[in-house]
Order: structure tokens, then C-alpha cells, then sequence
């Protein structure tokens, strides 16, 4: 069966049945990113590099308009809506690409999602749940084929659009719950606090 045949399979049992289940290497292709030299990037340039410990943030490191315009030419660039994924030391941190001119190290794979069978953002919340089988004692890694053989549940676009959208309604209610509760804290701690003068106030 070719791609094509089984991506249509994919679809059609998503239609049937509203869920099926899939390997990521079925929805999606996983690619990797070129190890940038140190001595190729600056604290200021024009295109952002992203470590693991700045993906889903600010850039500190840049690469020049050059560098990139030879790395598009010879590795696969990012797209937006491909999922961003560390494979090293710290396994799983995902970033949802926006479109940007970017790179990334090579302690990071892109996965290019079939858009017509799942959204990137849907996958995401997916990966949440897996337990990753790494390999390596001291430092350690995802190979890129036990990443492809990741099975995930994927239901029709419509149910992944309702998901995503519930999810963020909650993430929003839950830090909007949080500033009450610290707001109502710093209060509670003035309150004791001018109760306590003021009882002094009255020895």
C-alpha cells in the first residue's frame, strides 16, 4: 500500500468509525535539523536558532540570513503548524511552529502533520501522554524511528478543533483561577498583617 492509498484509508476509517488509530510515520513526516556550529551564530542576526531551552521562547542565538538561505537549500525547513519535538536530555518539549523565518538545533525533530488527517496542535496534546522509549545511559535520546512508531488515537478534524479549543478555554479559566487565588492571598497576607500592628498598637 502506498502513502497515498493509506493516508485515504485513514480518512475514510476517521469518517466511519470517528477514531482509528495510527503510527505518527503514517500522519506525518518526521525530519531532522543540522547541528549549527557555534562560530556560525551570534547573540543578535537576523534568523532565530532554538536550543531545547529556548523553544517556545526568546532566542538568544542567530544565525545569519545567509547560513539559512544554504540551509533551506540542503535540509528541510520548518512550516508553520509542524510540531517542534526535543529528542535529547530533555525528551518530549513540543512547540507548535508559527510560520517564522527559524532554526532549530539538532537536539530537536520537526514533524510535518498531514493537515487533511490531524492538526499539529492536536498532536501535541497526543505526545502529552506517551512514555518515550529513549535510548542511552548518560544522555538520553529518542531515535527517529521509535518516534515514527509512536500509535496515537485520532478522531475526525472537527472533534480535534473542538478538543483544542475546549483545552484552551480551560487552560485559560485555570490561570485566570490562579491570579484570583494569588491576588486573594497577597490581601489575606496585608489583612493579617495590619491586624497584627494594630493589636500591638493596643498592648
Amino acid at each position: 500500500m502506498n502513502n497515498l492509498d493509506k493516508k485515504v484509508e485513514i480518512i475514510f476509517k476517521q469518517l466511519v468509525y470517528g477514531l482509528v488509530e495510527v503510527e505518527i510515520q503514517d500522519i506525518g513526516e518526521v525530519y531532522s535539523f543540522r547541528q549549527i556550529d557555534k562560530k556560525l551564530t551570534s547573540s543578535d542576526g537576523d534568523i532565530p536558532l532554538y536550543k531545547i531551552g529556548t523553544l517556545g521562547g526568546k532566542a538568544d542565538e542567530y544565525i545569519s540570513k545567509e547560513t539559512y538561505e544554504k540551509l533551506k537549500k540542503s535540509q528541510k525547513i520548518p512550516k508553520k503548524g509542524d510540531l517542534i519535538i526535543s529528542i535529547q536530555g530533555t525528551i518530549g518539549k513540543t512547540f507548535i511552529h508559527n510560520g517564522e523565518d527559524a532554526y532549530y538545533q539538532a537536539s530537536m525533530y520537526g514533524i510535518e502533520v498531514d493537515k487533511c488527517i490531524i492538526l499539529g496542535e492536536y498532536l501535541e496534546l497526543q505526545l502529552e501522554r506517551v512514555t518515550y522509549k529513549t535510548v542511552g545511559s548518560f544522555i538520553k535520546k529518542l531515535p527517529k524511528e521509535e518516534l515514527e512508531k509512536i500509535k496515537i488515537q485520532v478522531p475526525t478534524l472537527d472533534i480535534q478543533i473542538k478538543t483544542i479549543n475546549f483545552l484552551k478555554e480551560m487552560k485559560k479559566d485555570i490561570v485566570e483561577t490562579e491570579l484570583m487565588l494569588e491576588k486573594i492571598d497577597k490581601e489575606f497576607e496585608f489583612f493579617k498583617e495590619d491586624m497584627c500592628s494594630k493589636l500591638k498598637e493596643r498592648e
